[in-house]
């Protein structure tokens, strides 16, 4: 199977951090953000199904995230970047790549999946459910009972049913309770024809599937799934793989922190749920909890809730104020 991950998007809601980074390149658990969800694709699963190649759009700063990945990707894997001049969004992304991404077995179906998410889906049970209903496309969906990110339901034939309020012509019983979309579909080779030059993959092809009453197979998959929107969610993603809240396999936290080895602390230093990465340095006496400190920079102030940058600090709040 061929795969896609889409990291192409502006960042905006993660500025100004996307400043200096691209929001994949952004580091996590000091790691590059994308690199997540490759392993994601990747991870050797038995039964399940083997991802061959992967497709990367990029726009902003495209060669820092290039750089960034290229420790991660794996060697047996086949990996394309696409340097969008302009971004496409979604649908426009996967058209674009369409001949790679269909360069495969005739007979499976593309994984698409957003490159900011911190979700290692089961491709398998996706998978059994696209061919089991023949599907166009299977979205992989987590229960979202406050519609929270954005409203889908699935129907009593356990096809979706209605995605943000628009039904599926045709559709059997009254809908079952709210999901959310997490990021991850799988495509057949047919759903590629009503993908758009340019825009959202969701509010075009899937709008216009359900229109026509095609099948859209649904899977509610239970796996942690941690939203990265905005600098408030990277900041809990990272205190929570920091203190060991949320398990990811490769990464491994000690005494409750991510300190890369070459980075320095100063004596008397207290990190609770911290990340620190290569180069930085946490200055002598100071306390930082559920911070993330990226490589090269320096923090010289006890502070909570934050990221450090080597040009910025963001979402600072001085330590003991909540």
């Amino acid at each position: 199977m061929r795969a896609m991950i889409l990291a192409a998007g502006l960042g905006t809601r993660l500025a100004p951090l996307t400043l200096e980074l691209p929001k994949p390149a952004v580091p996590l658990a000091n790691r590059p953000l994308a690199s997540f969800a490759v392993e994601a694709l990747t991870l050797e699963r038995a039964p399940g199904p083997r991802i061959d190649a992967i497709a990367i759009n990029t726009h902003p700063m495209p060669e820092r995230l290039e750089r960034a990945l290229a420790p991660y990707l794996p060697r047996a894997v086949r990996t394309r970047f696409f340097r969008e001049e302009s971004v496409l969004g979604t649908g426009g992304g996967l058209r674009n790549a369409r001949a790679f991404l269909l360069d495969g077995d005739p007979d499976a179906p593309v994984v698409a999946a957003n490159a900011d998410m911190l979700f290692a889906p089961d491709l398998g049970a996706a998978l059994d459910a696209h061919e089991r209903y023949d599907a166009i496309a299977t979205m992989v969906l987590r229960p979202d009972p406050e519609g929270r990110y954005g409203e889908v339901r699935i129907g009593a034939d356990g096809l979706v049913d209605t995605i943000l309020g628009r039904a599926r012509r045709g559709s059997v019983g009254r809908p079952a309770a709210r999901c959310m979309f997490t990021g991850v579909h799988l495509l057949s080779r047919r759903a590629f024809d009503d993908l758009p030059e340019r825009g959202c993959v969701i509010r075009t092809a899937y709008f216009a599937w359900l229109e026509r009453g095609e099948r859209i197979a649904a899977v509610v998959d239970p796996s942690p799934w941690q939203d990265l929107g905005t600098v408030a969610d990277y900041v809990d993603a990272g205190a929570s793989l920091a203190g060991g809240t949320l398990r990811w396999p490769t990464v491994r936290p000690e005494g409750g922190n991510l300190i890369d080895p070459a980075a320095a602390i100063g004596a008397g230093a207290r990190l609770r749920r911290a990340t620190v990465g290569a180069g930085a340095t946490v200055a002598a006496g100071v306390a930082l909890t559920d911070v993330i400190v990226w490589p090269g920079a320096r923090a010289d102030r006890s502070c909570r809730r934050a990221v450090i940058t080597p040009e910025r600090v963001v979402g600072a709040a001085p330590a003991g104020v909540t």
